[in-house]
């Protein structure tokens, strides 16, 4: 079996003098910027048209069933590449951070495509990579030099028949697992709210008149950041996402992984959180565990009196249900991004149960969403799996000349 070098069998970086030749430069083409490079797509499709005279001095040149891949940290580790296809007057321009190869007559561009996509590739890119922090690239000289297998192009023809069924049937099995992972949420929503129709509320009071307090968190101060500095930090939304629970990550227990803070608005145990900016409606509640800590202004707190017959851990119960979805979809528009109100947190509809009820509410959902969750991971896990099988499958016939050979 034949192995060559990409270099034999590739133009590098073809010359934009060929565009020049084939259009005029008010004539349009292909503008392809960084985000329309996907990740697992085969073929990629400019998303708008320019001028050529807009864009051949400061973009990157290609042309139809030419092979483009990332060369700039993460998009490179990421394995961003595919074959360029449907591009107006057959040109394309993009971002300077693509390598752009063309293969000769003697390789097809899907099979070139499919072996630039195996984790030996990317692997060994990574640990050669150079530059600053955050603007490392892989050198041209690195895939100028990679050696392929380079079979007759009947031989190329039917690997890559093989490997598009294989990945089409990898990816309608992951396309169902995600569809899986969305009717269970919506399952545990039906069941939640049937399981709620067999109880029998006394009658309904906001979360406002039921509050002894619904207030948001400050902006951290210079004397905030002082106390970042020594490594006490503001609790933000994000710190919601290093704890478990459903919908990734959507509910959860506040405890002692969360860092200490001080300021003002000090959480006390059994406070709910709510976020009213970023990720809208995520919610927690404070355990006993908590350290003393202060709020960002991206948060609201919501706190019941010692004495209220309703318990913080229901109203908690109701969050995790969904009940509170309602309110999260007649959120107000900020300046930057879309936030909720306090106003609109404490409009939150209630049902007045009593205490045995509610506990019996606080148990189911616990126990469902537990399993809710065991059943995400194993989609999520499964999902991992078919990834793994990707590649396993990329080994498998470029793992040496003989296996080539072999497909019929």
């Amino acid at each position: 079996m034949k192995v060559v070098r990409l270099r034999e069998v590739c133009l590098f970086n073809p010359p934009k003098t060929e565009a020049r030749k084939a259009i005029s430069s008010d004539q349009l083409v292909g503008f392809m910027p960084m985000q329309d490079l996907r990740i697992g797509s085969k073929y990629v499709e400019a998303s708008t048209s320019k001028p050529l005279g807009e864009v051949i001095k400061a973009y990157t040149y290609f042309a139809d069933n030419d092979v483009l891949i990332a060369k700039i940290t993460p998009c490179f580790e990421n394995g961003k590449m595919g074959i360029a296809r449907n591009l107006e007057n057959g040109v394309g321009f993009g971002s300077s951070e693509y390598f752009v190869l063309r293969p000769t007559d003697s390789l097809l561009s899907e099979y070139l495509y499919y072996f630039l996509r195996q984790e030996f590739v990317i692997e060994n890119g990574r640990g050669i990579m150079t530059g600053a922090v955050g603007h490392r690239r892989v050198p041209g000289e690195y895939l100028e030099n990679l050696e392929i297998p380079l079979p007759p192009l009947e031989k190329q023809c039917a690997i890559v028949e093989k490997l598009d069924s294989a990945f089409a049937e990898i990816e309608l099995i992951a396309v169902k697992t995600e569809e899986e992972k969305s009717e269970s949420k919506e399952l545990f929503r039906q069941i939640c709210k049937e399981f709620f129709q067999n109880l029998y509320p006394t009658g309904y009071s906001s979360l406002k008149d039921l509050s002894r307090v619904i207030t948001k968190g400050t902006t951290p101060t210079s004397i905030g950041q002082n106390f970042v500095s020594k490594g006490i930090n503001f609790l933000k939304v994000e710190s919601l996402d290093q704890v478990g629970g459903f919908v990734e990550n959507k509910f959860a227990f506040i405890d002692a992984d969360c860092h200490q803070v001080l300021g003002r608005s000090q959480l006390q145990k059994d406070d709910l959180l709510v976020s009213i900016a970023g990720a809208l409606g995520r919610t927690a509640m404070v355990t006993d565990e908590v350290l003393p800590a202060n709020i960002n202004q991206a948060l609201a707190l919501v706190r019941l009196p010692s004495e209220s017959k309703i318990l913080p851990q229901f109203i908690f119960s109701l969050f995790q249900a969904g009940f509170f979805d309602e309110v999260v979809g007649n959120m107000s528009a900020g300046a930057a991004q879309q936030n909720l109100s306090l106003a609109q947190i404490g409009s939150f509809q209630i049902p007045i149960l009593d205490s045995k009820q509610q506990l019996m509410f606080i148990a189911f959902i616990a126990n469902l969403m537990e399993c809710t969750d065991e059943f995400v991971a194993a989609m999520n896990r499964k999902k991992e799996l078919l990834s793994e099988l990707k590649s396993s499958v990329l080994s498998s016939v470029f793992a040496n000349d003989s296996r080539i050979v072999e497909v019929a």
